[in-house]
């Protein structure tokens, strides 16, 4: 009888050790994070719980690490959020949209001419015969386009569920600065608006965006002539002619089974656009994601980079969640595997003209 008692109140001095830590922890987590919760009110302590619930997930994920360089989970800027909120309020994107994409898969369509990488070997899918590790012998060790001070700022999208505008107009954005050697931000501000085949902040699509770009013939035109208000408003037709154009003949196709073909298009032509499940992540801090990560892409990011000499070789992926998630804004996603979806929809442009 006295050991159960001994028991029970050692449990209970745990238990309230673990809650008082927690806590704190709380606290903590509303002044870095800026939240705005009413220490005792009602709302405070539903947050609470669902930030000790997500510190429970968070342990659970770590607990599987299998690496040293594998994902590392921790707090991010949306630990007081459920699975359900963190879909519904940041990632948003009409992820359904995605799996309509034709999967290329064994086709034999030339993605890209050699012609458009001066010289430079891109395999033909019409070869088909060779490997993953073939083609991964003739590329790049690593690819970083940050370096070559081609890539924006991070941007933080807030509660405007835009991350689709954003690589799109960023990916864009790089492609003529590669030409130009001058990175000037364009506008996702006049997608978001105008792209009427999209959603605006309720979410959009990658193809649809550039579909709407080219059969419209639109100049993209640059953030300062149509700034970011991150809503949703009515099209303006500024009275601005100078802007950028893209080539009718964009990249976008489902690559799974084909990775190949995105690593040789970072490497030889530039930054990409990509679909992805970005469930998990909502509490990634760094290393690089290989596991526990969802199929069912529902957010956009742009693809800046990939390291093959890592002991899990991946992906550099530049999200628009701000720079106080993940590595600084950006994350890391293993190659090889559709990891979270990754190979959903991928796409490339080239640019038609700049003015």
């Amino acid at each position: 009888m006295n050991i159960s008692i001994y028991t029970l109140i050692y449990q209970l001095i745990t238990f309230s050790a673990n809650f008082i830590q927690q806590e704190q922890q709380f606290r903590q987590f509303i002044k870095v994070y800026n939240k705005n919760y009413t220490f005792n009110s009602s709302e405070y302590w539903h947050r609470f719980t669902i930030f000790q619930r997500s510190i429970e997930k968070i342990k659970n994920l770590n607990n599987q690490r299998k690496h040293p360089n594998s994902a590392l989970f921790g707090l991010t800027p949306f630990t007081d959020l459920t699975l359900t909120e963190f879909k519904s309020k940041v990632i948003k994107t009409i992820g359904k949209r995605y799996k309509q994409r034709n999967d290329v898969t064994g086709s034999k369509r030339l993605l890209l001419s050699s012609s458009q990488y001066n010289g430079n070997n891109l395999t033909n899918q019409d070869d088909g015969d060779l490997s993953m590790d073939k083609i991964i012998k003739t590329l790049p060790p690593q690819v970083d386009w940050r370096s070559k001070g081609i890539i924006g700022n991070v941007i933080a999208q807030g509660k405007c569920g835009s991350c689709w505008a954003h690589t799109v107009t960023e990916t864009i954005s790089s492609m003529v600065a590669l030409e130009t050697n001058k990175f000037t931000r364009l506008s996702a501000q006049q997608l978001l608006d105008c792209s009427d085949n999209n959603y605006g902040c309720n979410g959009g699509d990658l193809c649809e965006a550039l579909n709407w770009i080219v059969k419209n013939n639109v100049t993209l035109l640059k953030e300062t002539d149509y700034p970011l208000r991150l809503d949703s408003g009515q099209c303006r037709q500024p009275n601005i002619t100078n802007g950028v154009q893209i080539e009718s003949n964009f990249t976008c196709h489902r690559q799974t089974g084909h990775e190949e073909n995105m690593l040789q298009l970072i490497a030889n032509h530039g930054p990409l656009m990509a679909a992805a499940d970005a469930s998990i992540w909502q509490h990634y801090v760094n290393g690089t994601i290989h596991e526990n990560c969802g199929q069912d892409a529902n957010h956009a990011v742009q693809i800046v980079g990939y390291n093959l000499q890592d002991d899990i070789p991946y992906y550099i992926a530049r999200n628009t969640w701000g720079t106080n998630w993940g590595m600084d804004g950006y994350l890391q996603i293993a190659i090889g595997n559709n990891t979270c979806d990754i190979t959903a929809e991928v796409s490339a442009v080239w640019i038609k003209s700049i003015d």
